[in-house]
């Protein structure tokens, strides 16, 4: 039964954000708030990059669905360039990982290695520096009849900004620097709610496949997790021989299969601790590698159904993303 419930409280938060979002969007709350960047930025996508480099700074649970609402209130209809819109809210969101002490990605291998943050950090800003590299050649690589927003040169609507937009973006504050952002978005759900009259819509709202298939991978997750101390028993075994060829596979298809931050956090800090830390990029690395294109991800599917962004049209970015951070993970081993 706990593998049926555990984690299911999210798609509770996430229709939440789509209670939201689905109200920005129609009622053109947001539309506000772009056509001051558009004013003031011409490049289309440098607004772009701005909106969704402000969703993957965002240190609260499920980041990915809010900031591609976000994303999806000016993606154009076109699903051809709808895709780069799923690629560029992945990439913006999944750097977090790598560097926020907020992140169990981040704490447990300072718990369990004994490590600073700074330490920490002195190994990992290679791959935090590979990775903003990438993320900003790809968006600003793109043609721009690749990527297109739908903000009209209307007047601004000041009472919008003043009564929806700062009020959200406080609610996203509060969510930010306190543990009540579960709280906050329930009093703003509601809030918005009322404030746009929506309360017979709500069920419009509601991405019923997406709901379906987020909590189908989260139970997949929870049926390969109740297998984590095998798991890492058997991986503990092949590490105890110094088999470091071998840990390598045995680790990476580990965090593949069970696409949780937290397990491949465990996973570098065990491999870490039996080798040295002279491994700790390789491993970390490797882990955070195929968490990023595990089937029980579920970041992927939020993507995949907002923008249309099939699975490959992900792989084909994410592995020359993880192409340079292994060529450097390799390098730290010679």
């Amino acid at each position: 039964m706990e593998i049926l419930i555990k984690g299911q409280e999210f798609l509770v938060y996430l229709i939440f954000i789509m209670f939201v979002t689905g109200i920005l969007k129609e009622r053109g709350y947001l539309t506000d708030l772009f056509r001051i960047l558009t004013q003031k930025i011409k490049s289309k996508k440098a607004v772009v990059f701005l909106v969704s480099l402000f969703g993957g700074v965002l240190p609260i649970p499920g980041r990915v669905a809010l900031s591609a609402s976000m994303l999806n209130s000016i993606a154009p209809v076109d699903n051809k360039k709808r895709k780069k819109f799923g690629i560029i809210d992945y990439l913006a969101t999944h750097h977090y990982y790598l560097w926020s002490p907020l992140e169990k990605t981040v704490i447990i291998p300072m718990a369990i290695l004994g490590l600073s943050y700074m330490t920490f950090m002195s190994y990992i800003w290679p791959l935090l520096l590979i990775t903003g590299l990438y993320i900003t050649f790809y968006i600003m690589s793109l043609n721009d009849d690749e990527i297109d927003i739908e903000v009209h040169d209307e007047p601004i609507n000041w009472k919008n900004i003043w009564l929806v937009v700062i009020p959200f973006l406080s609610t996203i504050l509060v969510s930010c620097f306190t543990d009540y952002y579960f709280l906050a978005f329930t009093i703003f759900t509601f809030y918005l709610l009322g404030y746009s009259n929506s309360w017979f819509k709500v069920l419009d709202y509601i991405n019923w496949e997406l709901i379906v298939i987020v909590s189908v991978v989260i139970i997949l997750g929870n049926l390969i997790g109740s297998y984590y101390e095998s798991i890492e028993s058997f991986i503990k075994q092949f590490a105890l021989n110094k088999n470091i060829v071998l840990v390598s596979v045995f680790g990476f298809l580990a965090s593949f299969l069970l696409g949780s931050s937290a397990k491949y956090a465990g996973i570098v800090s065990l491999l870490t601790a039996a080798f040295g830390m002279e491994y700790f990029v390789l491993f970390f690395t490797l882990e955070y590698s195929a968490y990023l294109i595990s089937p029980t991800h579920k970041c992927l599917p939020i993507g995949q159904k907002y923008f249309h962004t099939g699975f490959m049209v992900y792989l084909k970015a994410l592995i020359i993303w993880i192409s340079l951070m292994m060529t450097y993970a390799l390098f730290t081993i010679l």
